[in-house]
């Protein structure tokens, strides 16, 4: 019997450590450092969130700088249509990715501790996206849509950690959002 309570005390634990991970993941300011887990330090939500930015800017930084170039070396009329195209739809769908990523972000930056509370209309609205923290000794947030009031299943389960992961790595469709 004492075996049993122990690995119960085990499993408070680990669940424990693995909630305050996901409310620093959350809820942790820009400006602080890195979340310590098992598999090693991750950005939080605001990090993840501000690198995504930086990095469409840099993109769309990138596509003038080509395109400014291009109209220096080749100044017929047609070269400055098909140069213009170019960088206007490079731009856009550089901002597409980088309004999904926030999306996403923002979704899954909603992790709560029961569909109750993620339910609450302070929390979601019906149409967004919201994660909960299992109920088994995991580290899997379940992803679910409050479609009018019902919490409901996605059929997605993440683990807090790779979610933050291929946040910070921007590799959405690993995470089945493009």
């Amino acid at each position: 019997m004492d075996y049993q309570a122990e690995r119960l005390g085990v499993i408070v634990d680990l669940a424990e450590q693995s909630m305050d991970i996901v409310q620093r993941f959350s809820n942790d300011p820009i400006g602080a450092g890195n979340i310590q887990t098992a598999t090693g330090p991750i950005k939080n939500l605001k990090q993840v969130s501000a690198d995504i930015k930086s990095d469409g800017e840099a993109v769309i930084d990138v596509a003038v700088t080509e395109l400014i170039d291009t109209l220096k070396t080749d100044t017929t009329i047609s070269a400055l249509v098909v140069g213009l195209s170019d960088a206007q739809a490079l731009a856009g769908q550089s901002a597409d990715r980088a309004e999904l990523a926030a999306e996403y972000a923002t979704a899954m930056g909603k992790i709560y501790a029961s569909t109750a509370i993620g339910l609450l209309p302070e929390n979601t609205l019906s149409g967004q996206y919201f994660g909960v923290i299992s109920p088994a000794a995991t580290d899997d947030v379940i992803v679910y849509l409050n479609n009018a009031g019902v919490a409901l299943d996605t059929g997605k389960r993440y683990s807090s950690g790779e979610v933050a992961k291929q946040l910070e790595s921007g590799q959405f469709i690993k995470l089945g959002m493009v």
